[in-house]
């Protein structure tokens, strides 16, 4: 394998103490192959620059705002030790806030990426390195190293954001702008676009230009002025609202997922009017749900699933196991591993020499591989496969190679990494383009990847819309240790005229049949008493609930 061409990387930023998403581009950056940082500049403060102040009452509910809404990615980080083998340069600024970054050109970089705010107006190096800047809904950093705060911020679902250099070309992204509980958040779109960089330099290594879209770059806008005070109070008051809402609603409505079988094989989706006639197991009880199926054939011959299972009484998630029944009788499900925090997506590779799930500490930063044991009891743990949390670790042999896919906790829809080994316990090794993708429609996985008609196919969650849980099927036309491209191919919104049709997240292929996760939805759920009875037929209240 060819190795990366070395990309020398220069830095602007405010110092060496830095908000922790501007961190996360640095040590993104680092882990780039080929990557060196050998400069960083910080322009000077003297007594002729100072930020415009629109007063104090205003200074005070901006700031509270921007807490609520970057809880993760505003807090500071000491990088003193991660910048200490590089060069420090200060850069001179004039008093039209204006900052000379020529001082680079001493240290020969190939590209400089900036992390300062739109109102520091560069002055051009002199040479022909290109400084990509954030740019977020056409408008610069602030001041405090966050986007402009705008009323869409509670009204939109995803905001785009580029990184772009002048008459070289830009990478754009969308990020979304909900937590998965529907909350107002910055965290994700900061998060998120830390990796631009990281995949700017990645294509520069590589030779890649044709990564980098190539248009007319206009300058960044720095005229989008802030918020007047209304405009604030305004966001203010909404993300309080909110806040008030959650307290007084401690224990939030559970959407109820439940897990069917599609009695065909998962390339019968990719027809074009495929059968949805699912059966869907017994529902869960009040407030339980059952998701992200994954199955295997224990020595018995019987089908098992490993799922994730949330009850409502429980902290945490956990996974356990269940044996789907012709009947639509379920005994008790089986707890095969828990974790003081949630676990969720055990995906499942059977192999000769036993079971094996894949399970992702995401705190912990690493990747596990547990084994079902031989009394298909519980998950024993075997091996880390890397020291990387990955969401929703994704296995497959393609071409001679192990594959592990998945995407970075920081960025869970959005952002997917690829790792790849000789052999399926590893050594893996991180591919050399990461991050593969940047996109909220259909990059996290959601399934078994497959073959049809001598193309691999991937599930991937489309998380464009929020509140919404549909899967893509994507057609991977190149997956190399050097290349990667994929299309989607086919969009399921879930299989309507079920009693589980509001979404899907998961489909897992087990031969003629095919496993999936379904959605009630958060209006649909049974009412507890009296009026549980009555919302369930004679029939289905006489049945075994887990």
């Amino acid at each position: 394998m060819p190795e990366a061409k070395k990309i020398r990387v220069g830095l602007l930023c405010t110092g060496t103490k830095l908000p922790h998403w501007q961190a996360q581009v640095i040590r993104h950056l680092k882990e780039v192959p080929g990557a060196e940082l050998v400069v960083y500049g910080s322009p000077q403060l003297d007594q002729f620059f100072s930020r415009k102040s629109k007063g104090a009452l205003y200074e005070r509910i901006y700031k509270r705002c921007l807490a609520m809404l970057t809880v993760n990615s505003s807090e500071h980080v000491d990088l003193t030790d991660q910048l200490a083998l590089a060069p420090g340069v200060e850069l001179v600024r004039t008093t039209t806030e204006k900052v000379d970054v020529s001082a680079l050109n001493a240290y020969t970089p190939d590209v400089v990426i900036s992390l300062l705010s739109a109102e520091d107006e560069l002055i051009p190096t002199g040479s022909n390195v290109p400084v990509w800047s954030f740019s977020f809904e056409g408008g610069g950093l602030m001041p405090n190293a966050a986007p402009n705060l705008h009323p869409r911020l509670i009204r939109e679902g995803t905001m785009q954001v580029e990184l772009s250099a002048l008459g070289v070309g830009t990478v754009t992204a969308c990020f979304p702008l909900r937590t998965e509980q529907d909350e107002p958040t910055l965290d994700l779109v900061l998060l998120g676009a830390s990796w631009l960089p990281a995949g700017v330099v990645a294509a520069m290594a590589e030779g890649r230009s044709d990564l980098i879209k190539i248009e007319p770059t206009q300058r960044i806008n720095r005229s989008e002025g802030q918020l007047s005070i209304l405009s604030l109070i305004w966001i203010f008051t909404a993300l309080r609202f909110r806040q008030y809402g959650r307290k007084k609603d401690w224990k939030a409505v559970v959407p109820e997922w439940n897990i069917g079988i599609l009695y065909q094989p998962i390339t019968a989706l990719l027809e074009e009017d495929p059968s949805m006639n699912v059966r869907w197991l017994p529902s869960p009880s009040v407030g339980n749900k059952r998701m992200e199926p994954f199955g295997y054939t224990a020595p018995d011959g019987q089908l098992n699933v490993l799922y994730r299972k949330n009850t409502r009484n429980s902290e945490f998630d956990e996974i356990a196991r269940l044996r789907p029944k012709s009947d639509s009788v379920l005994k008790r499900s089986r707890t095969m591993l828990t974790a003081a925090a949630g676990l969720q997506y055990p995906f499942v590779v059977e192999r000769d020499n036993g079971i094996f799930a894949l399970i992702s500490y995401p705190l912990q930063d690493r990747t596990e591989l547990f084994r079902v044991s031989e009394t298909n009891d519980k998950l024993e743990h075997d091996s880390t496969l890397i020291n990387k949390g990955l969401i929703n670790p994704t296995a497959i042999k393609f071409e001679e190679r192990w594959w592990l896919l998945g995407t970075d906790p920081d960025a869970p829809d959005t952002v997917l990494l690829a790792y790849y080994a000789d052999a399926f316990e590893g050594p893996y090794q991180a591919h050399q383009l990461n991050p593969l993708k940047f996109n909220n429609k259909s990059t996290r996985s959601a399934g078994t990847p497959f073959m049809h008609e001598g193309r691999l196919w991937r599930p991937a969650r489309d998380a464009s819309i929020p509140n919404t849980d549909h899967v893509t099927l994507n057609r991977v036309n190149i997956l190399s240790t050097t290349e990667f491209e994929e299309e989607v191919g086919k969009r399921i919104e879930g299989f309507p005229g079920t009693v589980y049709a509001k979404g899907i997240r998961t489909m897992c292929a087990m031969g003629d049949i095919t496993l999936i996760d379904g959605l009630r939805g958060v209006g649909a759920e049974k009412k507890s008493h009296k009026g549980e009875g009555r919302s369930r037929s004679h029939g289905e209240r006489k049945r075994k609930k887990e």
